[in-house]
């Protein structure tokens, strides 16, 4: 392309502003186009690489919600089971820790508990010969228990003991 930007009026040479304007602006909107597609391509990139990220994220979740619902299913199964009679102290001991709310009297310390088979033990330190036959007077009065017995009672800062007790289910 041959643009003249020179005129040659006879002998005298002049600029031909006008032609020069126009082909400046001509250059920069090439110029401008040009730039606002490097930049429209920039952002195409950019957008392909966030689909594929998402695109990732949610093959994981997906994934996870399978395994959710695994679980879930479980659950349903699990609960729909019926209980085995010989585990019927299983999942019984949220009700008997309950109830040491109403058995222990003020200024004893349990040390220990232990539930297992039908059975607590329980290792604690009282105040005196009172507080401990208030407890075990408590024990025996609970629906939830039956024959609770000492099996050591020790004389020390405190009355040091350890009591033995059969659980009941539910009191029935």
């Amino acid at each position: 392309m041959r643009v003249n930007l020179i005129s040659r009026n006879g002998k005298n040479l002049s600029l031909n502003w006008t032609r020069i304007a126009i082909t400046v602006l001509l250059f920069v909107l090439v110029f401008l186009m040009g730039l606002n597609y490097y930049i429209s391509f920039l952002d195409l990139s950019a957008l392909e690489i966030a689909i594929a990220g998402v695109e990732n994220q949610l093959s994981l979740l997906n994934i996870k919600r399978e395994d959710l619902l695994e679980l879930e299913q479980k659950i349903k199964q699990l609960e729909a089971a019926k209980p085995n009679p010989e585990k019927k102290f299983e999942y019984f001991w949220t009700d008997v820790i309950k109830e040491q709310g109403f058995i222990v009297v003020e200024d004893v310390t349990y040390n220990y508990i232990r539930i297992s088979e039908g059975m607590i033990n329980i290792e604690g330190v009282c105040r005196d010969y009172q507080t401990f036959l208030a407890i075990i007077n408590n024990f025996n009065s609970s629906p939830l228990f039956e024959q609770a017995t000492t099996t050591e009672l020790r004389q020390g800062t405190g009355l040091a003991f350890k009591i033995e007790a059969k659980i009941t289910a539910g009191g029935e």
